[in-house]
């Protein structure tokens, strides 16, 4: 795969807007008796494939991460270092990455978490994230 040098200033333009529409719509599960369910909801790839494609239609790189566990820090960890990871293919010099949105699904049935995590490169030095909302799950 060819690496490919993206300037800072076109990721900066094409992430930050997005960066402050999705940084308070964190998707939950519904929590019974202290356990996450399932939800029956819009396929978590299927959500973060479109914010991708968004991503990509404005030049800026993006790749997604997915992993089961039934550690929910295990699949988390793991789904982060796959998209990093995907990430660091495409781009050269890529100096770090940030965790734009991750999706968390627990199967009752089968006792794992199903982590999915979008990553962006890092966005330029000087940008702050919206109050209250510094994690996204």
């Amino acid at each position: 795969m060819k690496k490919t040098k993206f300037p800072i200033a076109a990721i900066a333009a094409a992430v930050i807007p997005l960066l402050f529409l999705n940084l308070c719509s964190c998707s939950k599960s519904a929590e019974d008796g202290g356990k996450k369910k399932l939800q029956a909801a819009v396929d978590p790839l299927v959500q973060l494939e479109k914010i991708k494609n968004s991503l990509e239609s404005q030049s800026a790189p993006s790749a997604i991460g997915v992993a089961v566990s039934s550690d929910e820090m295990v699949a988390r960890h793991m789904s982060t270092d796959e998209a990093r990871a995907q990430l660091a293919k495409s781009i050269e010099n890529l100096a770090g990455f940030a965790v734009y949105k991750s999706i968390t699904r627990y199967n009752d049935e089968d006792k794992v978490y199903r982590v999915y995590t979008l990553v962006i490169p890092d966005p330029p030095s000087g940008h702050t994230h919206h109050a209250g909302c510094a994690h996204q799950h």
